[in-house]
């Protein structure tokens, strides 16, 4: 597998128009957020989920006096429960380093917490529309065409918006994994591996797109994403105390017992099972009758869920396209946790943004990519809303999603997305793709 490759923008004047698979896609997205607005309009005080009408930025707003106990007893103990990965301690202390400075009122701390926020997120969001649409461009696409499909997709979606409202640390971390990706395409071997290992600190599931090295049997990048994800995270505990020891116990303890709430046998509540996409929910709803039985799926599900994506992926994704790797990986991580909310699904524009370009790529020479269309119709319907969608009385759209990811799942075993140069047209060899 080659590093750099060449083919960019093509010769002459194309000017390629937007492929059919990604107007769909902005159609569908368009009509749902439609759907959902005029549900929320009608239905605000009656029917919608709490975590909707939750203030702004309740994820971040729980941390911020929590991180003033760092080192102290009372870290573990006090208050809101620590149930994230030791390294979010670091990446939480600056988002709130401006805000330490604004003296002890609750109101200002909150004001500049949200500020640098909002701040780290839009920047990196703009980096990586600016990408995409200088991406799109060389292979043909207008530019107005191209910032208007990048700008469309990003006010559309329901993931990115979600993790704005709640201020959630995963508006950060998939843009972190996408410039990680973006670096494996450009053949940045130890670039991406060592963003993997630290990324994978902050949320241990992106450790599973060392993956992506296997086909190209860089076996020593492997080692080094997996090496740089211990180092990270010991280093984390270490940082946060008293010991070593002491401070891996709490923090497993606080990850175990965010984990254990998607196999509670209890009620369920409804208010945050709507926003979760995970294949546990969807078990969850099937046998509300019998909750006893998530006592039992605990114990085994993750070592089975583990096992049968394993055998897939070597058995049927590993030969075919790294796009279909990566695009398996994804699904993986966004689908197999026991907790899933919708802002993970930013997670999902990653390998959107490769077979958009795939499809543009095609497009230019006037050819289809087979399996194009269903993949963007179910990503459309995954990170769209769907407030409306109902079973048992009850919000259901999150499960909704989660039938929606398994499609794509069987998607990416049918369909074999080769590499954009078999689709291109004729370019100039001094152009390279970046």
């Amino acid at each position: 597998m080659r590093g750099r490759q060449t083919e960019g923008r093509t010769e002459g004047t194309v000017n390629v128009p937007l492929p059919l698979e990604l107007e769909w896609f902005l159609i569908i997205s368009w009509v749902l957020c439609m759907l959902s607005l005029a549900y929320v309009a009608l239905l605000w005080h009656h029917d919608i989920p709490y975590t909707l009408r939750s203030p702004l930025c309740t994820d971040l707003i729980a941390v911020i006096d929590k991180l003033q106990s760092v080192h102290q007893p009372g870290f573990f103990t006090d208050g809101y429960r620590w149930i994230y990965p030791a390294p979010c301690v670091f990446l939480y202390k600056f988002i709130l380093q401006f805000s330490n400075h604004v003296g002890n009122h609750g109101n200002h701390k909150v004001r500049h917490a949200i500020a640098m926020y909002s701040l780290v997120v839009f920047s990196g969001l703009f980096l990586l529309l600016r990408g995409m649409c200088a991406a799109l461009t060389r292979r043909g696409l207008s530019p107005r065409d191209s910032w208007l499909l990048m700008i469309a997709t990003t006010l559309l979606s329901w993931p990115i918006f979600i993790a704005l409202h709640q201020g959630n640390i995963e508006g950060i971390l998939w843009i972190g994994v996408a410039v990680a990706v973006w670096a494996y395409y450009r053949g940045m071997w130890w670039t991406s591996a060592l963003l993997i290992g630290v990324v994978a600190g902050f949320k241990i599931y992106p450790i599973l797109l060392i993956g992506l090295f296997l086909a190209p049997r860089k076996y020593l990048q492997i080692a080094v994403s997996l090496i740089t994800f211990v180092v990270f995270t010991t280093a984390s505990l270490s940082y946060i105390g008293p010991t070593l020891p002491i401070a891996y116990h709490n923090v497993a303890n606080g990850m175990q017992s965010f984990i254990d709430l998607g196999f509670y046998p209890g009620a369920i509540d409804r208010n945050y099972l709507t926003f979760d996409h995970s294949l546990v929910s969807l078990f969850r709803i099937l046998t509300t009758a019998h909750p006893e039985y998530m006592v039992t799926m605990s114990r085994y599900y993750m070592p089975i869920a583990a096992t049968l994506m394993t055998v897939f992926f070597f058995a049927v994704i590993l030969k075919m396209p790294r796009l279909n790797q990566l695009l398996v990986i994804v699904l993986a991580i966004v689908l197999l946790p026991p907790k899933s909310y919708d802002y993970t699904l930013q997670m999902l524009y990653i390998p959107w943004a490769w077979l958009a370009l795939l499809g543009v790529s095609a497009a230019a020479r006037g050819a289809k990519v087979p399996g194009l269309m269903p993949v963007m119709v179910c990503m459309a319907l995954v990170c769209s809303p769907e407030f409306f969608i109902r079973f048992q009385h009850h919000n259901s759209y999150g499960q909704f999603k989660t039938l929606c990811l398994l499609v794509m799942l069987w998607l990416a075993a049918r369909y074999s997305f080769s590499d954009e140069q078999s689709h291109a047209v004729r370019v100039s060899p001094s152009v390279e793709v970046n």
